[in-house]
C-alpha cells in the first residue's frame, strides 16, 4: 500500500512540475523576458555537485546567465527538499545527492521525498 501512495504521490508532483513548464500565456501572447541572476546567486553547475552542500538559505541559481529559481517542497520536518535538473536533490543545509537518471525513476529519491512527505 505505501508503495502505492508513495508512486501517486511521485505522479503528482511530476504533473505539478509538468504543468509549471508551459508558458500558461494565450496563443501570440509575447512570451515574458527571463529573469536576470542575482548578484549573489551561485553557478548552477558549481552548486549542484553530488557530495557537496546545499546552502541553508538556498534561493536558486544561475545557469547559462539565467536565474533557475529554488524547486523545493516543504517536508514534514520543516525543512525543504530541493531538486535541480531532474539529476539532483538535497535538503537545505544538507548532502546534494545525484541521481542516475530522472528523479522519478530513482529509488534513492523516492525514499528521501517518502522521508521527507512522512
Amino acid at each position: 500500500m505505501a508503495t502505492k501512495w508513495r508512486h501517486l504521490t511521485v505522479a503528482a508532483v511530476a504533473a505539478l512540475a509538468v504543468s509549471g513548464c508551459g508558458s500558461g500565456s494565450e496563443p501570440g501572447a509575447a512570451d515574458p523576458e527571463p529573469e536576470r541572476p542575482g548578484e549573489a546567486a551561485p553557478d548552477c553547475a558549481a552548486l549542484w555537485v553530488d557530495g557537496g552542500t546545499l546552502p541553508e538559505e538556498y534561493d536558486g541559481c544561475v545557469a547559462d546567465g539565467v536565474l533557475v529559481e529554488a524547486d523545493g517542497f516543504p517536508c514534514e520536518f520543516g525543512i525543504p527538499l530541493f531538486t535541480y535538473a531532474d539529476r539532483y536533490y538535497a535538503v537545505a543545509g544538507g548532502r546534494i545527492n545525484e541521481t542516475d537518471g530522472p528523479l522519478a525513476n530513482s529509488e534513492q529519491y523516492l525514499n528521501a521525498f517518502d522521508s521527507c512527505a512522512g
